[in-house]
């Protein structure tokens, strides 16, 4: 936590298009990851974007690993969940406990299937959040029991216990790293939406640009997008 500071003056990120590992499909992702990942997961959806870009707390370059999609998901909260605010493009699937417990069901699926959690774990601090986290990790500990029965596997009860434990201290990690990051509780929310609508329409192909850079000014809470248009050679 002491090496985390509030985020300052103006950042840009580079989206450029990839094949998505899971399903194949071309998308856009920020170039950092491409870097990272041969085929890094992608999106034509803002939302997805504009979470890379604000509500991971350490770094484009970590997104991924079990331990800091934990931590994101506090950035999350702090971002959208504690607004009520996940989807303001779905009314009806808008829930904060039911949206943020589907990604901890997956990471806990990822867990007990033997993957390492990443990052080191520490020591549980309350982040104000503790009555909202029960309800995160009722409904997804439920999830995960649900779905390992539905497939005939054993549930190692101790392996359930740890995930909990890194669950409620990660998450809650990410919610006080997020806070110290963006200070006032709206600025994560405001630049979240504007980046979401500033690229929205521009996501939907992935034939016309090159790239699409986000500028962002965190100091005066603004977003600009720019595009670099794609060259064909007609013969």
């Amino acid at each position: 936590m002491d090496d985390v500071k509030e985020i300052s003056g103006k950042q840009e990120y580079t989206l450029v298009t990839r094949e998505d590992d899971a399903t194949g499909e071309i998308g856009w992702c920020l170039e950092k990851l491409a870097h990272i990942h041969d085929m890094p997961s992608v999106a034509i959806d803002p939302y997805l974007i504009a979470h890379d870009i604000i509500e991971h707390v350490n770094g484009i370059e970590e997104i991924g690993g079990i331990g800091e999609e934990l931590q994101a998901m506090g950035g999350i909260w702090n971002t959208r969940g504690q607004h009520c605010d996940i989807n303001r493009n779905n009314t009806f699937n808008n829930d904060p406990v039911v949206a943020v417990s589907s990604d901890i069901t997956e990471l806990g699926r990822r867990f007990l299937s033997g993957e390492d959690m990443g990052c080191f774990v520490p020591e549980y601090v309350d982040c104000g959040y503790e009555d909202d986290i029960d309800m995160i990790w009722e409904k997804s500990k439920d999830e995960i029991i649900d779905e390992m029965s539905y497939n005939d596997e054993e549930i190692d009860e101790d392996m359930l216990k740890e995930y909990e434990s890194a669950f409620r201290s990660l998450f809650s990690l990410g919610v006080r790293k997020h806070e110290k990051m963006y200070g006032d509780r709206w600025v994560a929310n405001n630049l979240f939406y504007y980046i979401v609508d500033e690229i929205g329409d521009k996501l939907t192909t992935t034939e016309d640009y090159e790239e699409i850079v986000v500028s962002i000014d965190y100091d005066e809470e603004e977003v600009s997008v720019y595009t670099k248009e794609m060259e064909y050679d007609y013969v």
